[in-house]
Order: structure tokens, then C-alpha cells, then sequence
């Protein structure tokens, strides 16, 4: 998986210490996103990618049965089975990390990215989603329990908040001026960004 030396980028959803595997020096950046928004989002796309239709009373269901609580703690701690300590290791390894996003503001995070290896500045810019009513219902009658059983990820996501997020914009703030043209990053699962680096407005 590794070893090809023309390989650039690796992208995925990895356990922490995957990198040491590439025999390299690495750039590590990564993504995070609210707790209660990601257990809402990965069960509509699991019903999704299954063909099932998603219900208020499937995801009762799911968040019993199926749904891992504390992944990014989990994975950024590289630990399956964790405890408060592991928050702490989550939290140190975080510092190896040369960029952190986050999903609700994540246009400049990408603009972050593409600045600072090799592609063109971007000023600014937000996300747009595909509106799903049923996310909206979800959040709200099961908002609080979701965040109960994802407390070490909240902590995780409330110190990148507080001390990594804003990484991005201060890069973005020290860029060169952007050329007039335009980025678009599209997701397979329905969500597209498109940047004017023009004068920042976005589709």
C-alpha cells in the first residue's frame, strides 16, 4: 500500500500511527466534525449505501446496536478500546498534525491545503450540503443523548476548536494573492465546494 514512491497523497479513514508504515517523512492533516453531526451523518449514509430508508425509529435501533461512540478518539488515539487517558493521547498526537479542519467550516481548511502544498491560494469560502430534513429531526430528539455517549469526543473536538481549527485561516491570511479562477473539490456523497478565488463567493 505503501510502497510506491510516486505516491503523493494518501487519504482515508485511518487509525493514528498507519503513517509510520511509510518509511518517509509525512505531512499528517485531518478532518474532524462534531460529534452529534457525524453519528446523524454516517447513519444516513449507512442506510444509504444499504438501500434502506432512514427512520427516527431505525436510528433508535442503530444508536443501540450499531453506532461506535468516540471514533475520532479512537482513531486519533489509534487505541480500539479507550478511556479518558486515551483522550490525552488523541489530544497529543493531534499536535503532530500539520493541519486540522473541521466539517462545518471546511472550505478553509481545503483552501489551507492547496496553499501550503503546492495548489492555488484561496482567500475564502464556505461548505454547502445537500439539505435532508430527517437530519434536522434527528439532531434534535437524540442531539443530547449522541453527546452523552461521545463525551471523549467532544473534548477532542472542543480543544481542536479552541486551539487547532484556526490554523487554516492563519495561513490562508499570509497567502499570495489568488489568481481569478476558480477550485471545486467534489464528494461523492453529495456535497460540493466550489471557491472563486477571484473575491471568495462560492456556489
Amino acid at each position: 500500500m505503501f510502497g510506491d514512491d510516486r505516491t503523493l497523497v494518501y487519504a482515508g479513514h485511518c487509525w493514528f500511527g498507519l503513517h509510520r508504515l511509510v518509511g518517509r517523512p509525512v505531512q499528517l492533516c485531518t478532518v474532524l466534525r462534531d460529534p452529534v453531526a457525524r453519528v446523524v451523518s454516517e447513519y444516513l449514509w449507512i442506510s444509504s449505501s444499504r438501500g434502506r430508508p432512514p427512520s427516527v425509529e431505525d436510528f433508535r435501533h442503530y444508536l443501540d446496536n450499531l453506532a461506535l461512540p468516540n471514533l475520532a478518539t479512537r482513531l486519533l488515539s489509534g487505541e480500539s478500546e479507550i478511556d479518558w487517558r486515551s483522550v490525552d493521547r488523541a489530544i497529543a498526537h493531534l499536535g503532530q498534525f500539520a493541519l486540522v479542519g473541521c466539517t462545518e467550516d471546511l472550505a478553509p481548511f481545503l483552501s489551507a491545503l492547496l496553499t501550503t502544498y503546492g495548489g492555488p491560494a484561496v482567500r475564502t469560502g464556505r461548505a454547502k450540503e445537500r439539505s435532508d430534513p430527517l437530519k434536522a429531526i434527528l439532531r434534535e430528539e437524540f442531539g443530547e443523548e449522541i453527546a452523552r455517549r461521545n463525551g471523549y469526543d467532544r473534548i477532542l473536538y472542543a480543544f481542536a476548536e479552541a486551539q487547532l481549527f484556526g490554523r487554516a485561516k492563519a495561513i490562508l491570511a499570509g497567502s499570495r494573492t489568488p489568481d481569478p479562477r476558480r477550485v471545486r473539490v467534489d464528494n461523492p456523497h453529495g456535497k460540493t465546494f466550489v471557491v472563486t478565488l477571484e473575491d471568495g463567493s462560492e456556489d
